[in-house]
């Protein structure tokens, strides 16, 4: 019989099957996703709520224990009183059930009691868990915008014909490159990423080199939009691959020399800003649409005064004047 019961224990287990229609359903996933991303808040939230009614309780237990004038069987100890102002958030007759009681035991009016109980009720119930509750919601807005934002993205990349696979990996370090101010400038902040990938100084990058430094790059400005977490950078063999060219950017024993890797940055700075054309040109309005147009005309321009060169001019810049 005990095999049987465990047996059974285990098939009810199987309710669990259910979760991966997180993965399948946008919404549960948007939920799920706001939920944990805002525990961290949530927390702190909790932790003021137990010290305002560590306060109280203590209180409390001094105005209405065995030691004062009421005797409350409620506030006996702090254990006691703990679970009563639980019960006073829950709004389960606290006011009928403990505060008239506690008030009536004494056998005369008190305002000691109504003080008591209504401030803390109100404090707890209509501004603290109100805040968690915002917490929550504030998260869950953030998290559809940005999924209504993706899926804007999907559409255009769709309708234009790109492939969402030409992402990179490297996006959230090529959105804190674009915003370089002269050739010299982008010069100076490719090689101190380059520093940052070799902290013994070798002069070589090896692809695992790259995997690792990517990851752990020490950067403030990789963060989400509206979070305060860092984006990580997952780079794989395979990104390695496409961003050697093909290993043609590398020596011999796959090493990457601080030239080497400019050029290959530029080369992905360069896609990076014709792909974000692609979607502003797409998404445009009629005000906007002369200047973005104008703007992918120019870079045309540029692709053009390569001489074939491709992204990566002569110079070593990209398109060979940036």
């Amino acid at each position: 019989e005990d095999l049987l019961g465990d047996v059974a224990t285990l098939r009810a287990i199987r309710i669990v099957r259910i979760l991966r229609l997180f993965n399948r359903l946008e919404s549960l996933k948007v939920i799920t996703f706001s939920l944990l991303s805002s525990l961290p808040r949530v927390l702190v939230s909790v932790t003021v709520m137990i010290f305002v009614s560590s306060i109280y309780a203590v209180f409390g237990v001094n105005l209405f224990g065995e030691g004062s004038q009421y005797k409350s069987p409620y506030f006996k100890y702090y254990s006691s009183a703990m679970f009563t102002l639980f019960q006073t958030c829950t709004s389960d007759s606290w006011a009928s059930g403990i505060a008239r009681e506690i008030s009536d035991n004494y056998h005369q009016p008190s305002s000691d009691v109504s003080i008591f109980f209504v401030t803390y009720y109100v404090l707890m119930v209509w501004v603290l868990t109100q805040m968690v509750v915002a917490v929550i919601l504030d998260q869950f807005m953030s998290m559809s915008h940005q999924e209504s934002l993706k899926e804007e993205q999907r559409a255009c990349y769709t309708k234009h014909g790109i492939s969402e696979d030409s992402n990179t990996p490297l996006e959230p370090l090529l959105e804190k490159l674009v915003h370089f101010e002269h050739p010299e400038d982008l010069d100076e902040k490719l090689a101190q990423v380059y520093a940052a990938l070799d902290p013994d100084d070798t002069g070589r990058l090896m692809p695992r080199d790259l995997m690792i430094g990517f990851k752990n790059l020490p950067f403030r400005g990789l963060q989400e939009p509206g979070e305060g977490r860092v984006r990580k950078i997952h780079f794989s063999h395979e990104d390695f691959h496409q961003f050697s060219k093909g290993h043609t950017l590398c020596d011999d024993g796959m090493g990457m020399s601080l030239e080497h890797f400019k050029l290959a940055m530029r080369r992905e700075l360069w896609s990076y800003l014709q792909r974000k054309m692609q979607t502003s040109l797409a998404t445009a309005d009629s005000q906007s649409m002369p200047v973005v147009f104008a703007l992918k005309m120019l870079i045309n321009d540029v692709n053009q005064s390569g001489a074939g060169v491709g992204p990566v001019g002569p110079e070593g810049t990209v398109g060979g004047r940036l």
